[in-house]
């Protein structure tokens, strides 16, 4: 099974969740999480993500605090994704 991290950022009200072959960046406005464009890249220690738009080939620069979820929470934040 494929490792997953999931980084939260609480103001800007979305989450990055990294998985094997790249991030996908979910965005939940009003309890609804709509997945976005799936994007690859590395996120370094020091948190800031450089990602590339996998459509467009831009990159990307998102700064994200990852904040620790409970494994409760990250099998809502799965579990919505994947409806």
């Amino acid at each position: 099974m494929a490792s997953l991290v999931v980084w939260w950022h609480s103001e800007l009200q979305f989450a990055v969740l990294e998985q094997e072959h790249g991030f996908a960046i979910a965005s939940i406005y009003d309890g609804t999480i709509a997945l976005e464009d799936v994007l690859i890249g590395i996120v370094p220690p020091e948190g800031a993500c450089q990602l590339t738009n996998r459509r467009t080939g831009l990159p990307v620069w998102l700064s994200v605090e990852g904040v620790g979820l409970t494994e409760e929470e990250v099998s809502e934040l799965l579990g919505h994704l994947r409806d």
